[in-house]
């Protein structure tokens, strides 16, 4: 039952956050469409309908019947309609109906595009986990080296300093990668980009030793016993907890690789970037922001939850 509580918690936080910047976001849109669709006296917030403005011809005996005229905002005054669209939509969202690409390609659906690139970007993101838990597991092993420590360890670790950017430029420099031809090399660009590296594994480092250096533990090596077998329950949960903070983080780089990408790797950042500021299309664009919020901030709230367990373990203890 308390982890039911916990869980249902987690869910409740998540959509608290996301309905809060969704919102703002939603506001935000509005204010910022150029063609504000009527249809039947209700706004249509998400719908675009730019290219259409420039035919309308303002003293044609028609155009009071046209659905899609510009009129005066207020952002005030419409926060009623707003939250009666919003409301509306949520419903539509909850049953999975994130409505269609355009209303020229009815056939094509929002949710199966948004689908698609939250799957990349997710396959991305636990990819570059694994590679950055791999290493920093050697190194931590290695570490008792001097040697090795100084020379290899440190080296690599302050290559991690530099943000994604600069990350793939040199890579594409020196040996010719382009971001978005190998998943392999993306994955290793985000384990490595904006200290993401080094920030995981000085973690890593300073939970491990702490656990290492518990009574218990202690007693169990004096014993005889493998250390580890004792202490592994609480190291695999910490690096749980240390794993899962850091996917909000590695999002942002994965944003990075994507745009560079040109397309290439078509993820959920992608999606966003593309139809918020280039093919605008405010269905999509708000859709990915929402998935993508609630997504990452179940993550963000889980490792706290996490390692708020921890903490109180360590005080029963």
């Amino acid at each position: 039952m308390r982890y039911i509580t916990a869980f249902a918690k987690l869910i409740g936080k998540s959509l608290a956050t996301t309905l809060f910047i969704s919102y703002i976001i939603l506001c935000i849109i509005y204010v910022d469409n150029d063609s504000m669709p009527v249809v039947d006296g209700a706004i249509e917030v998400l719908d675009q309908q730019n290219e259409n403005i420039s035919d309308f011809d303002i003293f044609n005996d028609t155009f009071d019947q046209n659905p899609s005229i510009d009129y005066q905002k207020d952002l005030l005054y419409e926060q009623p309609n707003l939250i009666g669209y919003y409301a509306s939509w949520l419903l539509d969202a909850a049953a999975l109906d994130f409505g269609s690409k355009s209303s020229d390609d009815p056939h094509i659906k929002v949710l199966p595009i948004i689908g698609s690139g939250l799957y990349i970007t997710v396959k991305y993101i636990f990819s570059s986990i694994l590679i950055a838990s791999l290493i920093a597991s050697i190194f931590i092993t290695l570490r008792g080296r001097r040697v090795f420590h100084n020379y290899a360890i440190e080296p690599i670790l302050s290559f991690s300093f530099f943000p994604v950017i600069i990350v793939v430029a040199i890579t594409n420099k020196l040996f010719g990668f382009d971001p978005g031809n190998n998943a392999l090399i993306d994955s290793l660009y985000l384990a490595f980009g904006s200290s993401v590296l080094i920030d995981y594994y000085m973690l890593l480092v300073s939970e491990h030793d702490s656990i290492m250096d518990k009574d218990y533990v202690v007693f169990a090596d004096n014993s005889g016993f493998m250390r580890y077998s004792f202490a592994f329950i609480e190291l695999l949960i910490t690096f749980i907890s240390i794993s899962t903070s850091r996917i909000p983080i590695l999002f942002g780089g994965m944003i990075v690789i994507e745009i560079l990408s040109g397309g290439a790797t078509e993820g959920i950042g992608f999606l966003i970037w593309e139809y918020g500021n280039q093919e605008i299309n405010y269905r999509i664009f708000f859709s990915s922001v929402f998935i993508t919020i609630i997504f990452f901030s179940f993550f963000f709230y889980l490792s706290e939850e996490i390692a708020r367990i921890i903490d109180i373990k360590e005080i029963d203890d």
